[in-house]
Order: structure tokens, then C-alpha cells, then sequence
């Protein structure tokens, strides 16, 4: 159902499909996958037959945006770093690897190359930051395991990474968020650091 809100599901749907192929393809060789592809194009049908029946707007809309692909690729990194929080990016990083190299998260290495997969689609399309960002919460977790074990290590290391955290959020926050009253965001530097927000 998330395709009748946002095409976006598309680069998920991509993405996942390249984990399950590198990494579990007894699973794409059940019915089950398939009878839930066939299900999901059902419910979107009503949606896709609009497109079609329109001119497809979406892929007109997909082509504006693409129109600025070079500058889309080449802030796709930063902003992501950015997004994920800037003091807690590493988080992220050290998840990505555990889920591609740690044999202990081996059942969950799909995720890791889905993510990659995903990042390789938006780049590739010079699609926008934020269209990667929804898989970002999946390396967050399991870098956190990592960070657990580091933060009980000495007694500054726990409220360290509290301070990081909360610093990044609310950065964030201001950065991405309808924080800044809209009569002042031209004033500051948000618009310049992610346009995104001034849209």
C-alpha cells in the first residue's frame, strides 16, 4: 500500500531484491515473494492505471529531478552523513560493515547489500539524499550493538555518546525540520546546507 503514497517504495522493493539475490535466493525460489509482488501490483494498479491514464507525472516529475543529477550525486554522501546525524555517521558506518563482514550478523546480511543496492539506485538515478535515508535506522541498529559494547568500557565513553547523540539530533532537527520560522530560513544558512528544507 506505501506505493499509493510514495514511488519511492520502488527503490526498497529494488533494493531488496539485489539482497535476497546476492544473499538468500532459496527465498526468491518460494511462491511467496512472487504472490506478494503479484498482491502488491494489485493494490497499486488503481494508481499506476491514473499514471498511465495522465501522461505519467510521476516519470515527468522523476525527470525534473533528475536535471539535477550531478549535483544530487555529488551531495548524495554528505548529506546522507549528514542525515544519519553528524556526530553519529560512524554509527552507521560501523553497522554497514557489521552487517556485510560479522558472521554473527550473517542472517541479516541481506540488509547491508540492500542498502548498498539502494544507494547504488539513487545514485544512478541522481535520485535525492533522503530517498536513501529510511534505510539508515537498519544500520543504526546494528551499529549500535557495537556501541553498546564500546560505551561500557570506560566511564566518559556512555555519556560521550549521549552528548553526540543529542547534539545530532538537534541538529538535525534544525537542518531538516520546519523548526525555523519560515520568515527568518532564508537568513540563515540552512537553505545552503540542505536546500531541502528552504523547498
Amino acid at each position: 500500500t506505501g506505493l499509493l503514497n510514495k514511488h519511492l517504495v520502488l527503490f526498497l522493493v529494488g533494493g531488496l531484491f539485489v539482497g535476497l539475490v546476492v544473499h538468500r535466493r532459496d527465498i526468491l525460489r518460494s511462491r511467496w515473494p512472487w504472490l506478494g509482488a503479484a498482491l502488491a501490483l494489485l493494490i497499486w494498479s488503481p494508481n499506476l492505471a491514473w499514471q498511465v491514464a495522465n501522461g505519467m507525472p510521476q516519470l515527468e516529475m522523476a525527470r525534473s529531478i533528475g536535471g539535477d543529477a550531478s549535483e544530487n550525486r555529488a551531495m548524495l554522501v554528505p548529506e546522507l552523513l549528514l542525515l544519519a546525524g553528524p556526530l553519529l555517521f560512524p554509527v552507521s558506518i560501523v553497522g554497514l560493515w557489521r552487517l556485510e563482514r560479522d558472521p554473527t550478523l550473517r542472517p541479516f546480511r541481506t540488509l547491508g547489500t540492500t542498502f548498498l543496492a539502494i544507494l547504488a539506485i539513487v545514485f544512478a538515478t541522481g535520485g535525492k539524499s533522503y530517498y536513501v535515508a529510511g534505510a539508515l535506522p537498519v544500520l543504526m541498529a546494528a551499529g549500535a550493538i557495537a556501541v553498546d559494547r564500546w560505551s561500557v568500557r570506560g566511564r566518559w565513553r556512555l555519556p560521550a555518546f549521549v552528548g553526540a547523540a543529542m547534539g545530532s539530533f538537534a541538529l538535525v532537527a534544525v537542518l531538516t525540520l520546519p523548526v525555523v520560522p519560515a520568515a527568518v530560513l532564508a537568513a540563515t544558512p540552512i537553505p545552503d546546507i540542505y536546500p531541502e528544507n528552504a523547498e
